[in-house]
């Protein structure tokens, strides 16, 4: 018999939560399966007791992400993944072996947001699409991202690119890697926050509900 583990990634927003005891941030479930007005006055409830320092500050949108879909193994460090979000570097302290897993990693700026469903090529390189992130006025950015990060975790490439008009695809789960090229699946299922209120964040477009469609990025590999 073996043992087994299991702990939480304690994210900034993880690390709120305790401190106050109870959830004050808006859940995936709120977005996707309760979305409507309760869900959007629940929402700005919480960001106004933040304005109003009732409760904890108010988290840059990149830390307040919950990276809780998959962990990646990146130049011998272990990352939390989630989509439309950098990842969270998961550290132990050599001195006292202490696990820190707050850590906000962006690849000094070059990778604004990652996916938490990336591919590894056979020479080791990590190949990712990524919609772009939420803001806090609720407008979801049309900038898609594509990126290669070397076995190193050198950023040895990435492109912005957008889906035609409108909200990106709502997730790029799925992508292809050729030897010559890197291939995006844009879907008709978009993100929209700024119809949360009134139809629900995730909708489908008419404009590419019958058509799928492929974003062709030459592939870059060392």
């Amino acid at each position: 018999c073996k043992s087994y583990a299991n702990s939480y990634i304690r994210t900034p927003r993880f690390l709120q939560n305790d401190a106050v005891g109870r959830d004050i941030h808006p859940t995936f479930g709120d977005i996707a399966l309760r979305p409507g007005l309760e869900t959007a006055k629940k929402i700005g409830y919480f960001e106004l007791m933040q304005r109003a320092r009732v409760l904890p500050p108010v988290l840059p949108i990149t830390r307040a992400q919950n990276p809780s879909t998959a962990t990646q193994l990146i130049a011998g460090h272990l990352y939390a993944c989630v989509e439309v979000n950098s990842p969270f570097r998961v550290y132990i302290d050599p001195a006292d072996g202490k696990v820190y897993s707050d850590i906000h990693e962006d690849f000094d700026g070059k990778v604004p947001v990652f996916s938490a469903h990336s591919k590894v090529d056979l020479s080791g390189n990590v190949v990712y699409f990524a919609k772009g992130p939420r803001s806090r006025d609720a407008k979801q950015s049309a900038t898609n991202h594509y990126g290669t990060i070397s076995p190193e975790g050198k950023v040895l490439h990435t492109v912005n690119f957008e889906c035609g008009d409108g909200p990106p695809p709502a997730f790029l789960h799925d992508c292809f890697v050729t030897n010559s090229w890197s291939i995006c699946v844009d879907h008709s299922l978009r993100a929209d926050a700024s119809k949360l209120a009134k139809s629900g964040y995730f909708q489908w477009e008419k404009y590419v509900y019958y058509n799928h469609r492929f974003a062709l990025c030459i592939y870059y590999s060392l």
